[in-house]
């Protein structure tokens, strides 16, 4: 039979145990949400980084060598079809929270007629404009529907029961 101190010191270390298990479970569940609130960073369009401007000279380089340097164009101008456009966006995310813009970079690029670089344009974050766009709708012909509504039209436009097969 065991003594009064042999128990008392069995149960201790059990609640011992269970307490440290408790702790460890507090402190990586901690852990877990705190690395789940850590800012995604995502890089969108060229890489500027890597690209020296310097070998784009106004009036000499052509369509070509822009091409060969920094690939297709993120965007064309619609209204002058000469001018190429080169955008680099960089954002960061963090859980549910709306995305945030942290750095932006515009690098327009302009031709004449023959195809040379005219003008090169860098056009910073600062100088973007936020555009809202329009939301609205068509109108269109005929009824909103819903489920209520489709299941009640179809009562009484059940097909009548067939005979059998017809010879």
């Amino acid at each position: 039979m065991r003594n009064h101190t042999q128990i008392l010191f069995f149960y201790s270390g059990r609640n011992l145990m269970s307490l440290n298990f408790l702790k460890i479970l507090a402190i990586a569940s901690v852990t877990m949400s705190l690395l789940g609130c850590s800012p995604t960073i995502n890089n969108h369009g060229f890489d500027k980084e890597g690209i020296d401007f310097s070998k784009l000279i106004p009036g000499v380089s052509t369509r070509d060598d822009v091409h060969n340097l920094l690939g297709n164009p993120t965007s064309m101008s619609n209204f002058h079809p000469e001018t190429w456009y080169y955008i680099s966006t960089k954002t960061s995310t963090t859980a549910f929270l709306p995305v945030k813009t942290l750095d932006q970079s515009v690098m327009e690029i302009t031709f004449n007629p023959s195809g040379i670089v005219t003008n090169m344009k860098a056009i910073s974050g600062e100088e973007a404009r936020e555009i809202k766009p329009i939301n609205r709708k068509t109108p269109t012909a005929g009824h909103d529907t819903n489920v209520l509504r489709e299941v009640f039209s179809n009562f009484g436009r059940m097909a009548p029961k067939t005979q059998g097969p017809r010879p």
